[in-house]
């Protein structure tokens, strides 16, 4: 589940890259129809995710984690699909750092397991 939100957000953040003005590749279009199918896709794998980590049987922190960035993701996203105001920039910058905070999580080992092993 952490890969699918790490390739989730990757996705979103190459597709959508053309719609935030601060990045090289920015066109300014007035209409959003070009983003409904990918919107439709997104919010339908982040609905999953989050339906998957609900009902899982495992338990504990790999749970919250899976469940807090599913959440946090969606909300970026929504972000990012509200053209008023700076809400575009700010969905863009919480899927982005949930997306690097998951490369983290996902190749880190836990530093109190690292210090167990060594012993």
């Amino acid at each position: 589940m952490k890969l699918n939100i790490i390739i989730t957000s990757l996705l979103i953040l190459l597709i959508y890259s053309s719609e935030i003005n601060f990045m090289p590749n920015y066109a300014d279009r007035p209409d959003k129809w070009h983003l409904l199918y990918p919107m439709l896709i997104f919010y339908s794998i982040l609905i999953f995710n989050l339906g998957w980590a609900i009902f899982k049987k495992n338990f504990g922190s790999q749970k919250m984690k899976i469940l807090i960035s599913t959440i946090t993701t969606i909300i970026g996203f929504a972000m990012l699909n509200n053209p008023k105001g700076n809400s575009q920039i700010i969905g863009y910058c919480i899927i982005l750092i949930v997306f690097i905070i998951s490369i983290l999580l996902l190749f880190i080992k836990p530093f109190p397991h690292a210090i167990k092993n060594r012993k």
